[in-house]
């Protein structure tokens, strides 16, 4: 189990300052990478953004710092800035972390309120990924659109997914099976 932030912010404040110190001493991009991944990972969005962006100066395809800087502007809600970086780590490696590149970007779209494009991405997302997360923001898209088939057809698929899989991927999902069965309550019986 993951600590709260805050804890975690309070028990890394040496490895931080350690790796602000690497920053200032060797300056390549690895550092600035370890020190932002080591702000996003307390919560610190606001000073995670210019490690990233020094990463980037110095290296415009490195791959960690476009998935980091990706990740801390979609935190920020800064999401103009966030699809950049997962738009061109998509054209750079289409598969870094597993499908998590793509979802973000599908999740930054959304959030865009570009919900063609977003629904378009997410389907050829989801033939290569199921992530939960993914089914429930298509069926929420087609819930929006008032298409109520597809959206119960996302959602039932979602929860077949969670519950045919291994126990311990089950209960890293159960949100998401809650979310689902929230929406379908909501949703008009079918026709």
């Amino acid at each position: 189990r993951r600590l709260p932030a805050a804890i975690r912010r309070f028990s890394q404040g040496r490895e931080i300052e350690r790796l602000e110190i690497a920053t200032q001493q060797i300056g390549n991009a690895h550092q600035f990478v370890q020190f932002g991944d080591a702000l996003r990972e307390v919560g610190r969005f606001d000073r995670a953004a210019p490690a990233y962006a020094s990463a980037l100066t110095k290296d415009p395809e490195n791959h960690q710092a476009l998935w980091g800087a990706g990740l801390t502007e979609f935190n920020l809600k800064r999401f103009e800035s966030a699809r950049a970086h997962f738009e061109k780590l998509l054209e750079l490696d289409p598969q870094y972390k597993f499908g998590d590149v793509s979802l973000y970007y599908a999740k930054t779209l959304f959030e865009l309120d570009d919900r063609d494009a977003a629904d378009s991405h997410l389907e050829k997302h989801i033939n290569r990924w199921r992530h939960p997360e993914a089914l429930y923001v298509r069926a929420t898209i087609a819930a929006e659109r008032g298409d109520v088939v597809s959206a119960r057809a996302h959602l039932q698929s979602m929860l077949l997914d969670i519950n045919g899989s291994p126990r311990a991927i089950a209960r890293r999902h159960m949100m998401w099976k809650g979310k689902a069965r929230k929406l379908l309550k909501r949703l008009p019986p079918p026709a």
